[in-house]
């Protein structure tokens, strides 16, 4: 029945054509989003230069507060390395 009727009107016909290309490429351009969404990374890195400080007032001026301030902070924070002098 559909078929006779796109038959007999071919403004339909070019229609529902139309129709289904339109709708096809709106999804293929959207599907890139859903596959692989752009992800905001929620990581930063820290150096602290504190010349003529030796490691251990560095750990315990900035290092020792900012790990204890993490347990107040709702986030969670990595500390991947100890602090280490920065000769220039």
């Amino acid at each position: 029945m559909i078929a006779k009727l796109l038959h007999a009107n071919t403004r339909y016909l070019a229609l529902v054509i139309l129709a289904i290309l339109v709708v096809g490429y709106t999804s293929m351009s959207g599907m890139a989003r859903k596959e692989d969404p752009a992800i905001t990374p929620w990581f930063a890195k820290i150096q602290i230069f504190f010349p003529g400080a030796s490691p251990a007032r560095v750990e315990a001026l900035i290092t020792k507060p900012m790990v204890d301030a993490r347990g107040k902070s709702l986030m969670s924070w990595r500390l991947t390395e100890p602090p280490r002098p920065v000769c220039h």
